[in-house]
């Protein structure tokens, strides 16, 4: 098989290798901040082409933030929430934030935890 191909934010375990003869697999992973979708690994074919499809490399974000009673966050305004943003989280007149003002996009793609509260004053 010829080198195997190169994927967009990702690397192969074959850079270091001359040759990629049949039955030989070579591993993706994808470079900090983004993930793997699709198979870990392709093979060199006995007609002497790549397995397909490739994987591909997309970059880590989180869903919409989640909202919380009686209060509003600063997430509104974007339409993607990549990998370490922060999104700051307020109360309605009346209330008082409990908890931490503000939660941030994991590597994981999940929110950090826990989510501040608003509790009525008096």
């Amino acid at each position: 098989c010829p080198r195997p191909p190169s994927i967009a934010n990702g690397l192969h375990s074959g850079h270091s290798s001359a040759t990629f003869s049949r039955g030989l697999s070579v591993s993706y992973s994808c470079r900090e901040g983004f993930q793997l979708l699709g198979n870990v690994s392709i093979t060199c074919t006995d007609s002497g082409r790549w397995s397909r499809p490739l994987p591909r490399c997309e970059e880590v974000t989180c869903p919409r933030p989640p909202s919380i009673a009686n209060g509003l966050h600063s997430g509104h305004s974007s339409a993607t929430f990549s990998r370490g943003l922060s999104v700051s989280y307020s109360c309605r007149e009346g209330f008082q934030l409990l908890g931490n003002v503000s939660i941030t996009c994991t590597d994981s793609g999940r929110w950090s935890r826990p989510l501040p509260r608003c509790e009525g004053l008096g």
